[in-house]
């Protein structure tokens, strides 16, 4: 599904990409052209840029200070409730 995969609609993960940043929709229609690829409004979006969130990634900490606020909306708004009571349980536990 489309909240299974985050996007990044920035305009140099997108041309630098090759439209891979429409994560979700690649997802959704893995035989379409990168450069066909829509913008699918039910998938997550990713705080910055494709890169920027790679070279973020190399710092795990700042990674997750930068991503916990969308993890939250994640689970607010796209989580359904079955993956709303699995992480909650996993949350409980350490997991």
């Amino acid at each position: 599904m489309a909240r299974h995969s985050w996007n990044s609609y920035r305009v140099v993960s997108t041309s630098a990409m090759i439209n891979l940043s429409r994560h979700s929709s690649h997802h959704l229609a893995a035989t379409r052209p990168y450069w066909n690829l829509p913008h699918q409004e039910d998938g997550p979006v990713l705080p910055h840029g494709s890169a920027i969130m790679a070279f973020i990634a190399m710092f795990p900490a700042w990674y997750f200070h930068v991503m916990k606020p969308a993890l939250e909306d994640w689970d607010k708004i796209l989580a359904s409730p079955a993956e709303r009571a699995y992480f909650v349980g996993a949350r409980r536990t350490g997991g």
